[in-house]
């Protein structure tokens, strides 16, 4: 039976890995534009572009062209969030949008060739985040991870009621 220091030191640990979720989101757009200059990129190409939109341009990236419709449902967003965001990444000049033949009721996104060293450079950062990840989960056995998963699972379930 858990017993309430347990559980306490259970909130405890997931309001630190929070902090630090919310401080690698930080660490990412430093990493992000650190890389741009080094590729020569102009520095303010990701002002006012928030992590979400940067995950816009890695769905695109994935699966271009891409209809704004399966964009909306694969980043779990309304319509109208897609539409802003799509909108700002077309004025940075990270991806355009078009219609594909005689349909002009979708509307398609691909990456600019901006949009592309961008796509590139955030995958550069996601393999090492994926890298040091494994490091980290080296040292646990298979049964610690998946209880891990299960516990975290639980909460998540009935945080959201």
């Amino acid at each position: 039976m858990i017993i309430i220091s347990q559980l306490e030191e259970l909130k405890k640990a997931l309001d630190e890995y929070i902090k630090v979720s919310e401080s690698s989101t930080h660490r990412e757009a430093r990493f992000l534009h650190r890389k741009l200059l080094e590729h020569n990129l102009p520095k303010d190409t990701l002002d006012g572009v928030n992590i979400l939109a940067l995950h816009f341009v890695q769905m695109v990236g994935t699966d271009q062209p891409i209809r704004g419709v399966e964009l909306t449902e694969k980043m779990g967003v309304t319509k109208g969030a897609t539409s802003k965001i799509t909108a700002r990444l077309i004025n940075k000049r990270l991806i355009f949008k078009a219609h594909q033949g005689d349909n002009k009721k979708d509307i398609y996104y691909s990456l600019t060739d901006l949009g592309k060293q961008v796509y590139q450079i955030h995958e550069e950062l996601h393999k090492r985040e994926a890298a040091d990840m494994k490091d980290v989960l080296a040292s646990f056995s298979q049964k610690q991870i998946d209880d891990a998963v299960k516990i975290l699972s639980e909460i998540n379930f009935y945080r959201k009621g």
